[in-house]
């Protein structure tokens, strides 16, 4: 257990409601099956959020004050509940280099094109690492910080393109076959969700347990609702032309322009993604870090932070040739990946914990 710092469960709310924020500002695996019809899959992806907050709550509950890389150890022994904690790794460590792809392809797209992407994310991932080694304390001081700029960015940009809303935008309805809505909305539930269970890691942490289900529901909902939001905003404003978007709130932000004068806030856009990428990638980093130190059983995880930031820029920068490389794995593979290792595995678990307590209570009945 690395406790370097404690927050409180407010903190880990707004923790993830911000990881929901930022997925959704850059995030469209659903509008690339669905385009304009895609806010129906994030409506119902709520029941996915909940049922994976559910089995978050099933798994932590018993087990007060560990992550789940420790829950795992202590359900299925030292040998088998370590290859589990590997396994998380390897989910956490793909997070890191996929967002960082993701980070790359937008700058170098859309912000600084000349600029070699290695120069940039070198000094990203040196911050990064810095915040990570800090712990959570300092790595989640300002979540509530970064959430609130995010939400107060996304609802003045919101109130500039009221003029530009066309209501016909939304159709037609219901166009696609039903199984592109259960895919799309599979795809909405399940990454986002990966927010909630990289978090679980901060578990120990936690100073007022009692109120980490409430957090984790509370997290949810508000992140569901503000993806919503921007989903059915830019709906809105571009229509059909969001299945041809890579970054479609992007897109709809660069619309904005109001008497001349408030124009090109892109740039806000893009100052509000990087530092919701620099909350993502760091608290990615932080749980990379001490999941090889529980598994390895190391004293500490601030020395392997570095390395680990090392590992994840080369693996980014060799991962996808392009944003359209990368939005094709998303569209297709993404969801399995993170099905797998963040509801497979749980629910494996669960399944382990109800056995061991039922051969438990088997065993302690009077024997006639």
């Amino acid at each position: 257990m690395y406790k370097k710092g404690f927050i409180d469960s407010r903190t880990l709310m707004f923790s993830i409601a911000a990881y929901y924020v930022g997925t959704s500002l850059l995030s469209a695996f659903s509008t690339a099956v669905l385009g304009h019809e895609a806010w129906l899959a994030a409506a119902f992806a709520i029941f996915i959020n909940l049922f994976h907050v559910w089995l978050y709550i099933l798994l932590i509950k018993n087990f007060p004050g560990k992550n789940i890389i420790e829950i795992s150890i202590e359900v299925f022994g030292n040998f088998i509940g370590r290859i589990f904690g590997a396994l998380y790794f390897v989910l956490f460590f793909s997070y890191g280099f996929l967002n960082i792809n993701v980070l790359s392809g937008f700058i170098t797209e859309n912000v600084l094109p000349e600029t070699p992407p290695a120069a940039i994310l070198t000094l990203f991932i040196a911050i990064c690492c810095y915040a990570a080694k800090k712990g959570p304390e300092v790595l989640l001081k300002y979540a509530e910080v970064f959430f609130m700029v995010s939400l107060g960015a996304i609802l003045f940009n919101s109130i500039l393109l009221l003029k530009d809303v066309k209501l016909t935008n939304f159709l037609p309805m219901f166009s696609y076959p039903v199984k592109e809505y259960v895919k799309a909305a599979h795809t909405q539930g399940v990454i986002p969700s990966s927010g909630t269970f990289l978090l679980l890691m901060y578990l120990p942490n936690v100073k007022d347990g009692k109120n980490i289900k409430k957090a984790l529901v509370k997290g949810t909902i508000i992140g569901w609702i503000i993806m919503v939001f921007i989903m059915l905003r830019d709906v809105a404003i571009l229509g059909a032309a969001m299945k041809v978007f890579g970054n479609p709130t992007f897109e709809t932000i660069k619309m904005i322009n109001v008497a001349k004068f408030f124009t090109r806030m892109e740039i806000l856009y893009a100052v509000i993604l990087i530092m919701m990428f620099f909350f993502q990638i760091s608290t990615i980093m932080y749980c990379n870090s001490v999941a090889i130190a529980e598994v390895f059983t190391l004293k500490s995880y601030e020395m392997l932070t570095c390395p680990l930031g090392v590992l994840i820029l080369c693996f980014s920068l060799i991962s996808f040739e392009s944003s359209a490389q990368h939005a094709i794995w998303g569209e297709n593979y993404a969801a399995m990946f993170s099905t797998f290792f963040d509801t497979v595995l749980p629910v494996i678990t669960i399944a382990a914990i109800f056995i061991k307590n039922f051969a438990k209570k088997r065993s302690a009945l009077p024997r006639s």
